[in-house]
């Protein structure tokens, strides 16, 4: 698994639909996709921590399931 790099982070952020619904994190997507340029280092930084680790962090592998009715 290859590292990601800042600009490909900020340019994924930015792409992030300004309209959709908030999600689990209560971040509304609007805040993410116009605050990218200044959130996309530390979000990379965040994601590269268990490439160069080898491993994920306790939990990673978990989920949280909804039904659909």
């Amino acid at each position: 698994m290859s590292t990601v790099n800042v600009e490909d982070v900020g340019k994924m952020l930015r792409s992030i639909d300004r309209y959709k619904v908030t999600g689990l994190d209560n971040i509304p997507a609007r805040f993410v996709s116009d605050g990218a340029e200044q959130i996309a280092l530390s979000i990379t930084h965040i994601v590269n921590i268990p490439i160069h680790q080898g491993k994920g962090p306790p939990g990673f592998k978990s989920c949280k399931s909804y039904s659909v009715i």
